[in-house]
């Protein structure tokens, strides 16, 4: 939590100066801060303590003093400051897509509204419907922008809860309660995380001690609440700011409780209705025979074993289709992190990326894949210090180079192609038919309509050089929202056109759903698992893609990355081809 407080107070400085008209090369400061933070997951803390924050390189002096007072002291003197001159609140605000510096200044300067709520009250009094760039449609977005702000103030990301759980799961078991867990929608793999959901198990409840579990954690509003399921039941607040729920019960029933409590309703009740037949029911927190005695289990598998069924995985508990798959022993072997055999869609130092080549394809090698595809973005992408032509051959000239000094993995050339308004590719033919492979995403003119957006990622998607298209929906989790696109009309042209959908395994993107992948996937569209990483660090974030796969049943065959070197490189070109 150290590096996400850090990035938010970064955040929230380098708006804070571009409201006071500060200079831009020092506001760009902190935003450069932020990315560096992010793309290599810097662990600040440590960094700190070692001394070595000031080799960072982008990090200048007066940067690595704030950031060494920030984890010694927990807040920035300079931040502080700031704060009086403006109100912190005007930085939710920021948050709104479509409102920008100017528009803010306004508000605040004019209308004298500093924060969600006083917004909320000027629009629905009309006070901006007049008012000069102030236009409807940007009144309805920023009404949007602001239930946005209010749904995902509640959450935290996937990767970040589980961080944070772990942690606590970690600190109840130090105080001597082994038996601890983690259920719900962490270990059901949700994009998307309110709660984070403990239990704990104990042989005699009665020994429970509230107060021992207070005083060694830190526990933020601990409160005791009435759950039938549970001895103890409490809720508190974890450092995210997301809710923490924790339940106390019986070693007797933990086992079962655990299975249930991750379980989704939908499949909860379809078990429950499949397993009468085996004689026997199904309760919410104990599992009964036909006579009505109760039964316990000493695991999950015990369970299944019980009624004559496959086991099912946490991530699969969603709905019917997984029971009536475990009641038929038909359960898919779903891909796995080690079925896949190339890194597609990463990017290096040549565009927006913080590392080599050579330093991304070895990293690569060192998590066991056989050959890595680099992404770099493409010339239309000038913010993210895209690729011209002369830049594309460059690179293909020293992917050659490397490649010639057999260091045991294969670079493929590839590029993230911008798909441009119109639908086509921001290179000539001449160019895009001397990479291996193509990724086609959409990174600019987001609002645009359904009809209009769909038929620009058609056009480009009937590419004859499109492989792969890239996140396909540019959904940015907690931030932004999917654009306006018909996905079922994408995968039809992907079936026809035989083209790769990407499973974005980005953290913070994770786009493709697993509900379109199984779409998808029952179309004959492949897949492919990617990380889109823009370090070495961010080349282990495929195992979140992994789980959004599994979720959709998507096995080894389904993902086009399962495919060895010369496999891959063989499909692409009969693509091209067709």
């Amino acid at each position: 939590m150290t590096n996400q407080n850090l990035i938010k107070i970064l955040e929230n400085i380098s708006f804070l100066l571009e409201l006071k008209g500060e200079n831009k090369f020092k506001i760009l400061t902190y935003k450069k801060a932020i990315e560096i933070i992010e793309d290599n997951d810097m662990d600040i803390e440590n960094l700190v303590l070692n001394n070595e924050l000031k080799n960072v390189i982008g990090f200048g002096e007066a940067l690595v003093s704030k950031i060494q007072e920030f984890v010694k002291t927990g807040k920035i003197d300079f931040y502080e400051k700031l704060k009086i001159e403006y109100p912190e609140s005007l930085c939710e605000i920021n948050k709104i897509k479509g409102l920008g510096v100017v528009k803010i200044r306004f508000l605040y300067d004019i209308l004298k509204i500093t924060n969600i709520s006083e917004l909320s009250i000027a629009i629905e009094n009309g006070q901006l419907s007049n008012v000069k760039g102030f236009t409807e449609k940007l009144i309805n977005q920023i009404k949007k922008g602001i239930e946005n702000i209010i749904t995902y103030s509640s959450k935290t990301y996937y990767h970040l809860a589980l961080d944070e759980a772990n942690e606590i799961i970690e600190n109840i078991k130090s105080i001597g309660y082994n038996k601890v867990r983690l259920v719900g929608d962490i270990p059901m793999f949700e994009n998307e995380i309110d709660k984070i959901e403990i239990i704990i198990g104990l042989d005699s409840v009665n020994l429970f001690d509230f107060n021992h579990l207070k005083s060694n954690l830190i526990f933020y509003q601990l409160e005791e609440l009435e759950n039938p399921l549970f001895y103890k039941f409490y809720v508190s607040k974890a450092k995210s700011g997301i809710k923490i729920e924790l339940g106390i019960c019986d070693n007797q029933k933990f086992e079962l409780l655990y299975h249930n409590l991750n379980c989704k309703d939908n499949y909860f009740e379809t078990l429950k209705e499949f397993i009468k037949y085996s004689g026997y029911q199904l309760e919410k927190d104990k599992f009964i025979d036909n006579l009505d005695n109760e039964i316990f289990i000493s695991n999950e598998l015990e369970l299944y074993k019980n009624i004559g069924f496959s086991f099912v995985n946490k991530e699969n508990r969603i709905d019917s289709q997984a029971v009536e798959f475990a009641q038929k022993y038909i359960l898919p072997q779903t891909v796995n992190l080690n079925d896949l055999k190339g890194m597609l869609h990463c990017h290096s130092n040549w565009s927006d990326g913080r590392n080599s080549l050579r330093e991304m394809a070895l990293a690569t090698k060192k998590l066991g894949y056989e050959y890595f595809g680099i992404c770099d973005h493409s010339k239309t992408a000038s913010y993210a210090n895209g690729l011209s032509i002369e830049r594309v051959l460059e690179q293909h000239y020293e992917i050659d180079k490397l490649n010639s000094e057999n260091l045991g993995i294969r670079i493929i050339k590839g590029i993230e192609s911008d798909i441009l308004p119109d639908g086509s590719l921001d290179y000539p033919d001449e160019i895009l038919e001397k990479f291996d492979f193509v990724v086609a995403s959409v990174h600019s003119s987001f609002n645009m309509e359904l009809n209009e957006m769909t038929e620009r990622v058609n056009k480009a998607i009937s590419n004859k050089y499109t492989t792969i298209l890239g996140h396909p929906t540019g959904r940015l989790i907690l931030k932004r929202e999917a654009y306006k696109i018909d996905l079922d009309e994408i995968i039809r042209t992907s079936a026809e056109f035989g083209k790769v959908i990407e499973i974005n395994s980005n953290p913070y993107r994770l786009d493709f759903d697993y509900n379109w992948s199984r779409i998808a996937k029952a179309k004959g569209v492949k897949l492919a698992i990617n990380p889109d990483a823009h370090n070495i660090n961010g080349l282990k974030h495929n195992q979140y893609g992994v789980l959004s796969a599994k979720k959709a049943w998507l096995t080894k065959s389904d993902v086009i990355n399962t495919l060895s070197c010369n496999e891959f490189l063989n499909f692409s070109k009969i693509l091209r081809n067709k």
